[in-house]
C-alpha cells in the first residue's frame, strides 16, 4: 500500500479511530527498542562476561583502595546473562539490559530492583552500585594463571576487580 492510498484511507476512518491507531503505533514503537544487533551477535558479544562474577576490590579514580564495599564480610555480584542483561546485586537486585562492544558496555533499559531485606550497611551499597551501573562502563577480561579476571572502569573512574564464581541460587 502506498503513502497516498494509505491517506486516502485514513479520511474516510472516523477520527477517534485514527487517534487510537496513531496512539497504538507510538506505543509499539516506544515499548519495543530496536535490537542493536543480532541475537546471535549478542551473544558472542556476551560470551566473555557471562556467567556470575563476585567482586574481589574496588579502587576510585586515583586508583586507592575504596573502603566499604564489603560490610559484615559480604560481596557485591554482577551476573551477566547472554542475552543482554546483567544483574547487580547489593542488598537488592538491580537489573539491566546493554550492549557490549570494543571494551564497553552501553547501558540501554534502566534498571528494574527486586527489592529483599537487608541489613543498614548492607542497603547503603544499593544506590552507589546503582549509580556506578546505570551509566556506559568498560569492562576487560584478563586470563591469568589464577584464572580470570574482569575489570569494571565506571564513568566516574573508578573500578571494580571480580573474580567468576558460581551464581547465586535463589532461596526455595
Amino acid at each position: 500500500m502506498s503513502i497516498s492510498e494509505f491517506l486516502k484511507l485514513l479520511r474516510h476512518l472516523p477520527i477517534a479511530a485514527v487517534v487510537s491507531l496513531s496512539l497504538a503505533i507510538q506505543s509499539v514503537s516506544a515499548a519495543e527498542p530496536e535490537l542493536p544487533m543480532p541475537p546471535v551477535a549478542m551473544q558472542r558479544a556476551w560470551k566473555p562476561l557471562t556467567g556470575s562474577w563476585q567482586l574481589l576490590s574496588a579502587f576510585d579514580s586515583k586508583g586507592a583502595e575504596q573502603e566499604g564495599w564489603f560490610p559484615n564480610g559480604i560481596s557485591p555480584y554482577v551476573n551477566f546473562s547472554n542475552d543482554g542483561g546483567y544483574t547487580v546485586w547489593a542488598c537488592n537486585f538491580m537489573t539491566w539490559r546493554g550492549v557490549p562492544k570494543s571494551g564497553v558496555i552501553r547501558v540501554g533499559e534502566a534498571g528494574v530492583t527486586t527489592m529483599g531485606g537487608c541489613d543498614e550497611e548492607l542497603a547503603r551499597l544499593q544506590p552507589r552500585a546503582g549509580a556506578l551501573f546505570s551509566k556506559n562502563f568498560q569492562y576487560r577480561v584478563k586470563q591469568d594463571a589464577n584464572g580470570a579476571v574482569l575489570t569494571l572502569t565506571f564513568a566516574d573512574g573508578s573500578r571494580w576487580e571480580m573474580t567468576p564464581t558460581p551464581a547465586p541460587k535463589a532461596e526455595k
